[in-house]
């Protein structure tokens, strides 16, 4: 008889095992939810940081500690710091061989999954990995790639700032905070509302090519000029170690005022000073580019000030004084740099992976992300012949999952065909944004008239993006999918069910308090006089308006939802004021004969 067999069906029937891995610029870290918590994996060397580093010299492949202590000797063969070409069609050579950023990822995320098998002796079989929260399309799908390499499939890509956000959770009922993610090659800003079991990202903003390395790169300009050189005049193993000693010396100057730092025999044992206030005015342009990602981010939550309760500063370059001092000096709130700000977003990752395993602890906390990028496609403009703009389906910020709506319209009567170009990016100008694909549709159509279409975008938490084309006439649908490799793939149908649902469920979530409040509204209006009646229902069009006000600022919405319940609440009270019943203790006068002790009337 056939069927399964006892091995078989345990096989089927076992959890997967997942890694969740922290994919950094200059450090990686590897983390995995076991026995109800989120435990960060210790690599080969026993450490729980494993260095972004790959070594090769056409013979010999190294990662991690192995391939950073080749780095001095062998600049040529070791690369670091290459998550900031992923997405791009740059190659680093490493002993004459080339490599794409996606490869040497590949290599960091091969390590650490080998050292979670021989840590926990048990089969990897799917993968997590966090990015950066201002990563377009094209990084992420670069980050997939590498993980797919491994032949793993890659379950998840989680925003970096939102994975710390779920480890800085607290208990409060409510509140509003910015985190700060300043890695080694990557910033991100984040404006984060925590209600409830809810953790909803507001806004964000940043820059993938700012980071400690910047930093860096700026201290040993200036070691260079006070040895009376410049940086560029030395060779690339001497660069690498000037690189080196800057990193040291913003190490220990975190914790001086002001150091003299021993260059050693390599460079004549010179001695370079370095304070605070030289590195403040050293990284002057790089502050300059933090403060506008974090005003923007504000802006765009439509907070100010006094609706944020703190600010969380996580990664590397958190620990830099002068960074920490800008930030509070520019926002005048509490800095927080937690003494695990390494780990945050690891430890987030892990209680991820917690929630996705629908852990008892974990299982009814909700996270929302939103869209780095708004998505557009190009449109003809009516008084540029030949010039295109943006015609935006989803904007900046969105709640993701999120999906967006148009109606065009064929540029010429008879035109059978078109090129639909998709972008990311916020210029009204097509060109100023990056094109993430196209695609070519050709339709029958009638000679004398202009072809509409209904075209919709369905944009995921893993940027996967789907877009249907419906022609107003023929009803003919073309379906679209975005594919790993960059290219837009004819689908006959859209697996759009799942992104709805999800859609749907977000939207519950967020509208709940809203939607319970106006039924309650809708309800009073039905037992109150005419007068009242239309007074609720003026005051619910000014609630209405002023929720939409409140964008996507959870607190904001609370105090629009608090401020008309309270509202409410008196209108209820002023009717059970009103007793319709007669006080037991009150003569009862009526109009009319009354009933006498004795059976009668009077």
């Amino acid at each position: 008889m056939g069927g399964l067999n006892e091995n078989s069906k345990t096989q089927s029937d076992k959890p997967k095992i997942r890694l969740a891995v922290d994919l950094g610029t200059t450090n990686s870290i590897g983390v995995m939810w076991r026995d109800g918590a989120a435990e960060i994996i210790p690599n080969r060397a026993g450490a729980k940081m494993t260095p972004s580093a790959v070594y090769h010299n056409g013979n010999v492949t190294l990662t991690g500690y192995a391939a950073l202590a080749r780095k001095e000797d062998e600049p040529y063969a070791t690369a670091v710091q290459f998550k900031r070409y992923m997405g791009t069609e740059e190659k680093i050579s490493l002993s004459e061989k080339d490599f794409t950023p996606e490869e040497l990822s590949a290599l960091i995320l091969q390590s650490i999954v080998q050292d979670a098998q021989d840590y926990t002796g048990e089969k990897i079989d799917e993968l997590v990995i966090s990015v950066p929260a201002y990563f377009d399309e094209r990084q992420r799908r670069a980050t997939r790639k590498a993980g797919e390499m491994l032949g793993l499939p890659v379950i998840r890509l989680i925003n970096e700032p939102s994975a710390a956000a779920i480890a800085l959770r607290s208990d409060k009922d409510m509140e509003q905070f910015i985190v700060c993610d300043f890695g080694g090659g990557t910033l991100d800003i984040s404006i984060v509302d925590c209600f409830d079991n809810v953790i909803a990202m507001s806004a964000i903003c940043g820059n993938n090519r700012l980071g400690g390395m910047d930093i860096d790169m700026a201290i040993a300009t200036e070691f260079a000029r006070q040895m009376n050189t410049s940086f560029e005049r030395y060779s690339e193993k001497e660069q690498m170690l000037m690189l080196k000693h800057a990193e040291e010396a913003k190490i220990m100057l975190a914790r001086n005022i002001s150091i003299t730092h021993d260059m050693g025999d390599e460079f004549g044992d010179a001695k370079v000073v370095l304070s605070q206030t030289m590195l403040t005015e050293l990284i002057a342009p790089l502050i300059e580019q933090l403060k506008q990602c974090v005003t923007r981010a504000v802006i765009d939550a439509q907070v100010g000030m006094d609706d944020l309760d703190r600010l969380v500063m996580v990664g590397g370059t958190s620990h830099v004084y002068s960074v920490q001092h800008t930030m509070e000096q520019m926002l005048r709130l509490p800095v927080e740099t937690p003494l695990d700000a390494d780990y945050l977003v690891a430890q987030g990752l892990g209680l991820y992976l917690g929630m996705m395993e629908r852990d008892e602890s974990m299982k009814d906390i909700v996270i929302t992300d939103i869209c780095p990028f708004s998505l557009s496609i190009a449109v003809g403009d009516d008084y540029k012949p030949g010039h295109f703009r943006s015609g935006f389906l989803i904007e900046r910020n969105a709640v993701l999952p999120a999906m967006g709506k148009i109606s065009i319209v064929t540029g010429s009567i008879g035109q059978s065909q078109a090129l639909i170009r998709v972008a990311q990016g916020e210029s009204i100008d097509f060109a100023d944004n990056r094109e993430i694909g196209n695609f070519l549709i050709e339709w029958e159509t009638r000679w004398n008239e202009r072809t509409i279409f209904e075209l919709r975008f369905l944009y995921d938490l893993d940027a996967m993006l789907e877009v249907e084309l419906v022609n107003v006439h023929t009803k003919e649908k073309f379906c679209y999918v975005l594919s790993e490799n960059g290219k837009f793939e004819r689908k006959d149908t859209l697996q759009k069910s799942a992104t709805e649902l999800r859609i749907m469920q977000v939207t519950q979530i967020m509208m709940e308090p809203f939607l319970q409040v106006k039924a309650r509204a809708a309800s009073l209006r039905q037992i109150v006089p005419v007068e009242k009646r239309n007074e609720i229902y003026r005051n619910c069009m000014n609630f209405e308006d002023n929720y939409e006000k409140a964008g996507s600022s959870l607190k904001k919405r609370s105090d629009v939802v608090e401020a008309y319940t309270s509202y409410l609440n008196g209108i209820e009270a002023e009717l059970l004021a009103v007793d319709i019943f007669q006080n037991e203790n009150e003569p009862f006068d009526v109009d009319g004969p009354i009933p006498t002790d004795d059976g009668g009337w009077h």
